[in-house]
């Protein structure tokens, strides 16, 4: 059956707008390369078309909208964190230069490794990404990493490109300022705030093929390669990689043990043990509510902040939740048990962008998949 959920589109600023906007910010340093040599080539699908689209964009934003070359942005989340009233993380903290041999962490709490080694090329930012894996096809996800269906009942599936424009449009391309609750928040909770991208090695193997090669497990849960699922299990550890703009959320759930290490920005975790009853967190708002102090965490939360290096293991039935504090948020890891869909998204007809815009309205105003395929 399929599970209803209205939600409505909030209006945004154009998209030449969003796209000048994703085309327009610097890349960061890359981190160490551990591909092998046939993998260190380095070629971007769609930078020819990357670079017409930024110019093009350039003149229409400016003749258009009378506008600066770098409109306003919100106020960066971190700067909110680091004043928010949340209360501290208590998770374990582990160097991985300290660690000699694999081992499995302690299941008792979750465990935050630091000094993790990656390449980040094609993940730091959203330029660089919609260059190597624009054309792509993704299946449009809300906080609970279902795919969306529309009215008449097609599954959501974009191009990596325009779902990134979409997302951009939305939490990016704003014009007021992120600030504390005395000084002024938005005014009402912003509709579909949990908007994210996540997907899996059997949704995405476009992308992991290309990604598998950009790092390492952490030596501490390596015990995943080694995994044999019991009889009757098709999917042991399955590859994932999550993407949240600032201000995405992703709502309280649990689900067996899993591990994400950030590659690009920060992102905020809020999270409670297994014991915590299921009432407590039946209410579930987009996580980033919790930072602007407009809702309460359930009773005995911690709060950690996740950044580039660092990798989050998750014992098994931990509430977690997580809000996006930069523009561009990527995490790439393992989660035990099988995916939310186990075919890929197959590649969709081309529309213009209008017809993109409304395929999108369509999709939230639809709902959500309950249960797999």
């Amino acid at each position: 059956m399929k599970q209803r959920l209205n939600r409505t589109r909030q209006a945004g600023p154009s998209f030449e707008q969003s796209t000048f906007a994703s085309l327009s910010r610097p890349a960061l340093p890359a981190k160490k390369d551990h591909r092998s040599a046939k993998h260190s080539s380095y070629t971007p699908v769609l930078s020819a078309t990357a670079l017409t689209i930024t110019l093009i964009a350039v003149h229409l934003y400016t003749r258009n909208n009378n506008a600066p070359l770098h409109p306003t942005r919100p106020r960066n989340l971190l700067d909110l964190h680091k004043t928010s009233h949340l209360p501290p993380c208590n998770a374990y903290r582990i160097s991985l230069k300290d660690v000699s041999t694999p081992y499995p962490p302690a299941g008792d709490k979750p465990t935050i490794y630091t000094d993790w080694q990656f390449d980040n090329r094609g993940l730091d930012t959203t330029t660089s990404f919609i260059q190597q894996y624009g054309h792509i096809p993704q299946f449009i996800k809300m906080g609970d990493a279902l795919p969306l269906f529309n009215k008449a009942g097609a599954l959501c599936i974009m191009p990596f490109r325009i779902l990134i424009a979409s997302l951009i449009r939305k939490f990016i391309d704003t014009s007021y300022i992120i600030q504390t609750k005395d000084g002024g928040l938005p005014p009402v909770r912003e509709t579909n705030a949990d908007l994210l991208i996540f997907t899996n090695q059997q949704e995405s193997p476009a992308l992991f093929d290309t990604i598998l090669h950009q790092y390492d497990t952490p030596k501490p849960l390596s015990f995943t390669k080694n995994y044999i699922p019991p009889p009757g299990e098709l999917y042991g550890w399955t590859k994932i990689f999550s993407a949240l703009m600032q201000r995405s959320s992703h709502r309280f759930h649990i689900h067996h043990e899993a591990w994400l290490g950030q590659i690009s920005g920060s992102r905020l975790w809020f999270l409670l043990p297994p014991s915590t009853s299921s009432k407590n967190v039946e209410y579930k708002p987009p996580a980033c509510e919790y930072l602007y102090n407009r809702e309460s965490l359930p009773s005995g939360a911690m709060v950690c902040i996740q950044t580039p290096g660092e990798v989050m293991y998750l014992p098994k039935n931990w509430w977690h939740a997580t809000c996006g504090l930069e523009e561009w948020n990527v995490g790439v890891g393992e989660q035990l048990h099988a995916p939310a869909m186990d075919a890929p998204a197959v590649p969709v007809e081309e529309r213009t962008e209008e017809e993109w815009e409304v395929f999108m309205e369509e999709c939230l105003e639809g709902g959500a998949f309950n249960g797999q395929l």
